[in-house]
This record gives C-alpha cells, sequence and structure tokens, in this order.
C-alpha cells in the first residue's frame, strides 16, 4: 500500500471530532460570545446559594478559596467576582422564570482574560438548570483538546470548549440554549427558576472531571490560590417569562401592563392613580426619568424598576416588578 494512500485511507476514515472546532474566542469572526452591554439581556441573577471548594482539592491542607465578596453576586456582570474552588457551585435565581426562546435563553460571565491572539487563561464550569430547585439538569458539555495538563498559567483555546461557562475573556458571556434540553425530564425549558454553576476540575487524572463523551477536561490546574476554580461574575437572562397582572395582599388588584414593556411604549396602569406611585431602580434610587398621562407612564430608561404604590393616606404600600426592555 503506497503511502498516499495509506494518508488518504486514514482522511477518510479519522473520527470526526479530530477535525470539528466550537465556536472561537472573543472578537474572532464565529464567535458566539455576548458582551455584558448587549441590549439582549432583560435582567440578571437576584438571588444565589453559594458553596466554596478547595484552593487545591490534592492538598486540602491550603484551605478553601476566599477571592471576592458576595456582594457582587447578583445583577450585572462587571461588578466583580467571586472564586468557587475546585468543583465549588453557586446556584442562582432570578426576579422572574427564564424561558426558552429563539436562540440563546441566559448567558454565563466569568473573567478570563487572552494571553497572546489566539488563547486566553480560562477556567470553565458545568451549566445546570431546574424548575423546582429539586431536578437539575446539565447541559452537555464538550470538550476536543489536548490531554497535556494545562498547568496554572498556560492559555487555552476557546475553540475546544463547547457548553462550559467561562470559555470567553472578561465581559463577554458564553450562551446557553434552553431548547438543547427540550427532551429532558423533570424541568420545563419555559419555567426555568434556577441556574446552577459547578467548577470543572481541570486535572486530567481522576481527579478531573469529565464531558458528556467521557473525555477528561482540561482547564488551569492546579491553581493553589486564594482566587482557584471559577471565577464567577453574573448571569444575564435573555427571555424571560412575562411578568403577570399584580396583586396587593389585601386582595385588591393593581395592573401594570405590558409587564415586561418596551422601552418608549405606553405602559397602563389599573387600580391606582399616578399621584399613589414612587417608581425606585432596582439599587432603591428613586427613578423619575419617565413621561405620564392620563393612566399611562412612559420610560425613558430601560431597567428593572420597583413600582411603590401607597393607599389609604399612606398608612399601607405595595411594592411591584416592572421590567422596561430596550
Amino acid at each position: 500500500m503506497s503511502f498516499k494512500f495509506r494518508v488518504l485511507l486514514f482522511l477518510a476514515t479519522a473520527p470526526l471530532f479530530l477535525w470539528a472546532q466550537f465556536a472561537p474566542q472573543a472578537g474572532v469572526l464565529g464567535t458566539t460570545a455576548i458582551v455584558a452591554d448587549s441590549n439582549v439581556f432583560v435582567n440578571w441573577a437576584s438571588g444565589y446559594t453559594l458553596n466554596r471548594s478547595w484552593q487545591n482539592m490534592a492538598d486540602t491542607s491550603l484551605g478553601k478559596v476566599t477571592t471576592g465578596e458576595e456582594w457582587s453576586i447578583t445583577g450585572k456582570a462587571g461588578n466583580g467576582v467571586i472564586s468557587l474552588g475546585d468543583g465549588g457551585s453557586i446556584t442562582l435565581t432570578f426576579p422572574f422564570p427564564i424561558r426558552n426562546g429563539q436562540g440563546p435563553d441566559f448567558a454565563v460571565f466569568e473573567n478570563g482574560f487572552k494571553v497572546n491572539d489566539s488563547l486566553a487563561f480560562l477556567e470553565l464550569a458545568f451549566v445546570e438548570v431546574s424548575t423546582n430547585g429539586q431536578r437539575f439538569v446539565r447541559f452537555p458539555a464538550s470538550y476536543i483538546g489536548s490531554n497535556i495538563q494545562l498547568d496554572a498559567f498556560t492559555g487555552a483555546d476557546a475553540r475546544n470548549y463547547h457548553n462550559l461557562a467561562g470559555k470567553y475573556i472578561f465581559n463577554y458571556g458564553t450562551p446557553f440554549n434552553l431548547e438543547e434540553l427540550k427532551d429532558s425530564t423533570g424541568i420545563d425549558i419555559y419555567n426555568i427558576n434556577f441556574v446552577r454553576i459547578i467548577d470543572v476540575k481541570g486535572a486530567v487524572s481522576e481527579l478531573g472531571s469529565k464531558d458528556i463523551n467521557g473525555n477528561y477536561i482540561n482547564d488551569p490546574w492546579p491553581t493553589p490560590f486564594p482566587s482557584a476554580g471559577f471565577d464567577f461574575d453574573a448571569v444575564g437572562v435573555i427571555y424571560q417569562k412575562d411578568g403577570l397582572a399584580l396583586q396587593e395582599t389585601n386582595g385588591t388588584e393593581f395592573t401594570v401592563y405590558p409587564n415586561p414593556a418596551k422601552l418608549g411604549s405606553p405602559i397602563s396602569l389599573s387600580g391606582f392613580g399616578l399621584n399613589q406611585i414612587k417608581i425606585h431602580k432596582s439599587n432603591g434610587e428613586t427613578f423619575d426619568d419617565f413621561q405620564h398621562q392620563s393612566e399611562q407612564l412612559i420610560f425613558n430608561q430601560s431597567g428593572l424598576f420597583i413600582i411603590e404604590v401607597s393607599s389609604n393616606n399612606e398608612k399601607s404600600k405595595s411594592f411591584f416588578k416592572l421590567i422596561v426592555t430596550p
């Protein structure tokens, strides 16, 4: 058999995964990265449960990770990160359930950084979702790169990773599409209330984490520092369930419609008047950048707002969430 024929035979029969590549790094043609300031985001995580782990799972004498402040966990990307440690996790909750829409439905942000034109320092994590907080389903993650261990200061190629949070650098979210989980049991992809992020233990050994095909996922390891493991930044929501009519605890119905509303479009009020309300930003600051006429409001900014409704000469108050999308 000639050398040329043997090469052609190899090319014809070689496994496809040897030639496959996933989406490249942010800023490269074909990337799926979403910048944090994109107007596709309609909301951000508002609650969490944190489970930090070891700086080095092979040497627990170093203790657990300590980098990051918990106040930075919720809200928009860029407010700071919190390290999870080897195999650590964080479970996020949201003002409204995430739902399946057209394309990606949410994105996860980390703080990776480029080391040269083609590689970046990336710490990765699995992503799971749940409707009820009990049954979680994991996005099928894939890794197709080398099994030579990436050390603590080695760059990685984003094209080797799929469905793993952290494949993109700081300020760029990794998108996830609930449509991929449509055949999963125990969750409703139109009603996701929990997103769980679990650090990938990047050791290419029995200590490490495996992808959907049983391959060890290779990311920098060990990183025996207080900032070890996935550095969680934020989860941005792209599609969420529509708000419903809002009810005060005494049973009186106050309606804000539509909710979510579009920027510049009229928002109708029912059950209360303009003289009964105050509007606040999500951080508690008073918000007054809106127009009003009759029983309608028109917002000049998008975002998450809190409507404070006073009744009975301000003896009782109700607080409602309103989302205005770009």
